[in-house]
């Protein structure tokens, strides 16, 4: 074992099916046992709702009345938690069976699973994230860009690829590169977004889709944390400004065979058949898994024409309008980019479903039909579900997504999805209140 540090707490956790870390402090006289043996914790905490409800209406309450299991550590060693300034550490875990078997309703497990159908068939996929986000006042009691003291200035205008707004934030991205860098998160660049104080953080690409997943939530962590030191706060909200660019997070993937050949490569201008397969894979399962790319009621507002987040069921070589997109570059580095899910997404259901996707193209030998071009608004394509509940229903009664997840999983996240739609709509809204009051 790794040589222990002395922290003031150690942090053990989980993450549920919304990607928030649920877990324990561990005593340093019990740390020892935690890391060989794991802890123990209820399995329901997986599917917490949105607010941290425990909802104890799923199946695996009902009838295995809320049981512990056994929370392992993931294999990486502690990670350093620089950002909280006390020497503390997370021991990342995933949950598991008394047997030691992957509990199905992890979400990390359902894409254990998932990995583990491409390595029975010599297929291993290479990964990246792209995660987008906002910084914002934290102060304020609605979304605003932040003031930068240093400048003078509030970051309140659109300033795509500015390298200027960079510089001026150069601190607090130096200190969320560093704080990965202790973590082993490999990152591939750092861009300004479209929006007002909205950033773009790629990580680099791992043939581990694992730790790919991994990554991209313990820096989401990483980035909150470092911007409460620097007095933002840091949001991967899908749409918080309505009339502002939304939050993506893109997903780039390829697929190695045994030989450590890109299947994908063939030197061919359109790519090979097996391309192809996998994006008609993608494409034939748009509808009935867009809940995973779009979990949440505020996540729907990112969806609307003339935006660059992709609405209908496309894919075309270099078009940023398309769902599934086909970038440039040499044909041994040929991937598909799906453009789909928001960054308020769990990353290791939408790489599960992404996989889930591919391989049942590949092995079916789906069609894609012709990519298009241009812009695809307004073209007659399959459109995503018209709504958060149409999108609940759709995943719930889906023969396609029982092909990828179990049973387990699906009903506990139906469960707290269909409770948090129908608190959410309980809610009147401030604009509907202004709207209505006095006029009707």
């Amino acid at each position: 074992m790794a040589k222990q540090v002395k922290s003031e707490n150690y942090q053990f956790g989980v993450f549920d099916h919304n990607g928030i870390l649920r877990g324990k402090w561990i005593p340093e006289g019990k740390l020892e046992n935690a890391l060989t043996k794991g802890i123990r914790m209820p399995g329901s905490i997986l599917a917490c709702d949105i607010w941290g409800q425990d909802r104890i209406s799923n199946e695996y309450v009902r009838k295995g009345g809320d049981s512990d299991l056994i929370c392992m550590p993931t294999g990486r060693q502690m990670l350093p938690l620089p950002w909280l300034k006390n020497n503390s550490h997370l021991i990342h875990g995933w949950m598991l069976n008394e047997d030691g078997s992957v509990f199905p309703g992890d979400p990390r497990g359902e894409l254990y699973t998932m990995v583990q159908r491409f390595h029975s068939h010599d297929l291993f996929p290479v990964v990246a994230f792209e995660l987008e986000f906002y910084l914002i006042d934290k102060d304020s009691t609605k979304p605003q860009p932040i003031f930068l003291e240093s400048q003078n200035r509030q970051l309140n205008r659109d300033s795509i690829l500015s390298l200027d707004e960079l510089d001026d934030l150069g601190d607090f991205f130096r200190e969320i590169e560093n704080a990965a860098l202790k973590q082993g998160i490999s990152t591939g660049g750092i861009s300004s977004e479209n929006g007002p104080s909205q950033y773009e953080i790629n990580l680099e690409h791992t043939n581990d889709p694992l730790k790919a997943a991994d990554d991209a939530l313990l820096m989401k962590r990483i980035i909150k944390g470092v911007a409460v030191n620097h007095g933002f706060k840091a949001t991967f909200m899908a749409k918080p400004y309505g009339e502002r660019a939304g939050s993506s997070m893109h997903v780039h993937i390829s697929i190695l065979d045994k030989h450590g050949q890109n299947i994908f490569d063939d030197e061919v201008a359109d790519g090979p058949e097996q391309l192809k397969h996998a994006i008609g894979g993608l494409l034939e399962q748009f509808d009935d898994c867009f809940l995973l790319f779009a979990p949440h009621l505020n996540s729907y507002r990112r969806f609307l024409p003339g935006l660059l987040a992709p609405i209908n069921a496309s894919w075309g070589q270099e078009n940023r309008t398309t769902a599934i997109r086909i970038p440039g570059g040499p044909s041994g580095s040929r991937r598909i980019e799906h453009r789909l899910a928001g960054s308020d997404t769990n990353p290791y259901l939408v790489l599960a479903v992404v996989l889930g996707g591919i391989f049942n193209g590949l092995e079916h030998k789906t069609d894609p039909g012709d990519p298009v071009s241009g812009f695809t608004a307004k073209r007659s394509l399959s459109t995503i579900p018209p709504n958060w509940g149409a999108a609940i229903a759709r995943f719930f009664h889906s023969k396609k997504m029982a092909q990828i997840f179990s049973d387990q999983f699906i009903d506990m996240y139906i469960t707290t999805k269909t409770y948090e739609f129908e608190e959410l709509a309980k809610t009147v809204s401030t604009a509907e209140i202004e709207a209505y009051l006095d006029t009707c």
